[in-house]
């Protein structure tokens, strides 16, 4: 405990609070951090369960309808889930139905299933396994079956753990805070006492007297050793003229230090830029100036040698500056050109003045730069006008007194590069420039003498003008963007800055703001605001409609299916039943009625398809169409075989899109030329790139269907045509231009086509005569460029 004697009084007593309160803290901590684990796995199991009672009303269609497609897309959504291993549906038999596994359980072997413990989670090593029942009423249709990984939970645990260490150190700082402000108070009068006594010692000043905290019996001491620091003061009197003069420095020092924190706002807030630098060219200070001018940042420039901001051809400029500023010697207004950071060079200003240590030995040097950029174009501007004057100058004196007038507004437009105002330490308008007067609408007169708050709008929350109020009483510049209201009740916005003035008590005289208008890019920002408003409402209502879309598909189809099934198998029934017993005509239409059910069964798989074309998500790649036409051909072969096919494939280019929807593409169109050929010997079919000029007059297309880089491909039949005056039906869903018996199909494919090279951002578009053919123009973007849309 010897240590702890040695101790200041301040000290003892901090230690002794915090030693109170850490404690308890830390047993506190430690509690919640064992409550976190001891129910994280109780957690898991509750959340495993409620996952397995979703999925099991998600998958109870599915194995209804034997959709086992279905059911490994609604397992794939689990992959948003990190800490599931394994997911699985088994049917009724105890084969799995649809398996999802994580990536790196991809040699995962799912079990049979059990006998008992269904329902309820069991712990196999690491993981939590779970069965849970699909059932549609009483009849169990399956099993779901989930493996979680609990070491993917307790992962969370270091995170839970900084929050408790995090909340901890919070507190612990809240307990040093109070720890401090009550030793302050207990110990104030002691110490107080302390400190005369000591000033006493070291200063020899008898005039101080201790501060008296109470009538405890520390202020009985206080007033004795008072009364005595009055007794040898009667003695120390010739000392007082010394106390004056050094109460006199004192007030002096202070007075340089408010003016060097003035200096120090100008230099911040300046908007020439002030850089120091060591004599080798080493940049030691940047200001916000500079940052304004060269579009460098502070932390980008300290340390880095100043020729990073001179073009190459002037370096020799900063050997002969550096040269003179080691002799001590200024250098005043000096003109060039230097770079800034997006690489354009500016015409600048440049005053150095070498910076000298108090044995007068120059040991670096600051320069202000100021951007004459616009004066530099203005000032060749003037000298290109009088060169042309002095040319014209005997009969063309009217020219000249026009350019002059000219030239005269041009440098008042010049001098107008700021709205500024100046207010004393009460807020009461000073000085307000002319800008200022136009922007707000009131005449310098009504301005004069009127408080700050005349314009202002009321628009902002007392919180930002309670903090600009007290940034600036404080002495520090504060920049931000205000909305005002002018003297005819009109807004605008300003981005202001507002830099305090401090007098020799180091408290603001006076303000000075410095604005430029933002009128227009605010209200520019307010309008893009309701426009991002409304797209997202868009957006969302877009999202409704494509789910209400998928699950009206996904019903339908089922819901239609299982008719059909009925349809088409009491027809068989009744044909074996039947069989040699019916008439030519009875079979005929039993026929009739299988056909017809077909044909709906592949109507709704063409639907179903053409309804997931736009939701599929599209993977861009570059895509070889020569291969793709060659995969497409040999789906084909059944369709060909025993015809007498002409093919004519020219060499086709890359393309950039997803390939599985082109091949798509080129399934349907291929696929209508075969069929609709089929009454021609020999059948013609090509495939090439369109000529664009013919291509973009037979289609009324721009060119390249308003894709950039883009190539038309086209598909040639000579079979059966079209009519023209149809072509618009073309590609509509269920329409078709020739009859049912004539040549088979349910109107989807074309409509099919037109959708994928839409979502590729291309066009589609069709010649034909009846009995000469048809053309399918389309276009695609070349590979080497993203898709448009």
């Amino acid at each position: 405990m010897t240590p702890f004697r040695d101790l200041s009084l301040r000290r003892k007593l901090t230690l002794a609070i915090l030693i109170t309160s850490v404690v308890p803290l830390g047993l506190a901590a430690a509690l919640v951090l064992g409550y976190q684990v001891a129910g994280l796995r109780a957690r898991a199991v509750v959340n495993l369960q409620a996952m397995a009672e979703s999925l099991a009303v998600s998958t109870r269609a599915t194995l209804e309808f034997d959709d086992a497609v279905r059911a490994e897309e609604l397992l794939a959504t689990l992959r948003v889930r990190p800490e599931l291993v394994a997911a699985a549906v088994y049917a009724r038999d105890g084969r799995v139905f649809a398996s999802y596994r994580r990536e790196d359980a991809a040699g995962l072997v799912f079990p049979s299933l059990p006998v008992g413990s269904v329902g309820s989670a069991q712990s196999v090593g690491s993981h939590l396994v779970l069965f849970h029942p699909v059932r549609n009423g009483a009849e169990t249709l399956g099993q779901i079956y989930l493996r979680a990984d609990l070491a993917v939970l307790y992962a969370q645990l270091p995170q839970q753990g900084l929050i408790v260490l995090g909340v901890l150190a919070g507190l612990l700082l809240l307990t040093y805070w109070l720890s401090h402000e009550f030793q302050r108070v207990i110990s104030r009068p002691i110490l107080a006492l302390a400190e005369t006594a000591q000033a006493v010692a070291e200063r020899q000043d008898y005039s101080v007297r201790a501060a008296k905290h109470g009538r405890d019996e520390i202020g009985t001491f206080t007033d004795g050793f008072n009364q005595m620091l009055a007794g040898i003061q009667a003695r120390d009197d010739a000392l007082q003229t010394v106390n004056a003069a050094l109460h006199a420095e004192n007030i002096e020092r202070k007075r340089a230090e408010a003016e060097a924190t003035q200096l120090a706002v100008i230099v911040r807030s300046s908007d020439d830029a002030i850089i120091g630098k060591d004599l080798q060219g080493l940049i030691t200070s940047w200001n916000q100036g500079a940052e304004k001018l060269f579009g460098y940042s502070a932390s980008e420039m300290l340390g880095t040698s100043i020729l990073r901001l001179i073009p190459a051809d002037r370096q020799d400029e900063e050997v002969h500056i550096l040269g003179k500023l080691r002799r001590g010697e200024s250098v005043e207004h000096f003109e060039t050109r230097r770079q800034t950071r997006d690489g354009r060079q500016i015409d600048v200003s440049i005053t150095a003045s070498p910076i000298k240590d108090a044995n007068g030995t120059v040991i670096g040097a600051s320069k202000v730069a100021r951007d004459i950029t616009g004066r530099k174009q203005a000032e060749e501007a003037i000298r290109t006008l009088n060169a042309s004057l002095e040319r014209r100058v005997q009969d063309r004196t009217a020219e000249l007194l026009t350019a002059n007038a000219a030239l005269a507004d041009f440098k008042a437009a010049l001098d107008e590069h700021a709205i500024v105002a100046i207010t004393d330490a009460h807020g009461q308008i000073t000085y307000a420039n002319d800008r200022f007067c136009a922007i707000a609408k009131y005449s310098r007169a009504e301005l004069l003498g009127q408080n700050h708050r005349l314009i202002n709008s009321g628009h902002h929350p007392k919180a930002l003008m309670r903090e600009l109020w007290q940034t600036i009483t404080s002495g520090r510049v504060w920049h931000g963007e205000l909305k005002n209201r002018a003297k005819d009740g009109s807004f605008y916005w300003v981005d202001s800055t507002i830099v305090p003035f401090l007098g020799a008590d180091g408290k603001p005289i006076q303000y000075i703001a410095i604005r430029t208008d933002i009128t227009e890019r605010k209200l520019a920002e307010e309008r893009l605001a309701l426009v991002n408003t409304e797209l997202q409402r868009q957006a969302a209502q877009l999202e409704a409609a494509n789910r209400e879309l998928e699950s009206f598909s996904y019903s339908v189809s089922h819901d239609l299916r299982a008719p059909l099934r009925h349809i088409h198998g009491y027809v068989e029934m009744l044909t074996d039943a039947t069989a040699g017993q019916l008439a030519e005509q009875p079979r005929r239409y039993l026929q009739t009625i299988t056909e017809a059910s077909e044909e709906m069964g592949e109507l709704i798989d063409d639907l179903l398809a053409f309804s997931r074309m736009s939701r599929t998500e599209l993977t861009e790649t570059t895509v070889p169409l020569d291969a793709l036409v060659q995969e497409t051909l040999r789906g084909l072969e059944l369709a060909v075989r025993g015809r007498n096919i002409q093919w004519q494939i020219a060499p086709l280019p890359p393309v950039r899109g997803d390939a599985a929807m082109l091949k798509q593409v080129f399934a349907n169109l291929l696929g209508n030329a075969v069929k609709y050929s089929r009454g021609r010997d020999p059948a013609l079919i090509e495939v090439g790139v369109a000529d664009s000029a013919s291509a973009v007059i037979t289609g009324a297309l721009p060119p390249g269907g308003g894709l950039p880089n883009a190539v038309t491909l086209f598909v040639r039949d000579n079979g059966a045509g079209f009519d023209m005056r149809y072509a618009h039906k073309l590609f509509g869903v269920f329409q078709r231009l020739h009859r049912a018996d004539e040549f088979e199909g349910t109107g989807i494919g074309l409509a099919t086509v037109r959708r994928i090279l839409a979502r590729h951002g291309g066009r589609v578009w069709a010649e034909g005569k009846v009995g000469a053919g048809a053309t399918f123009y389309f276009t695609l973007q070349l590979a080497g460029e993203g898709i448009a849309n």
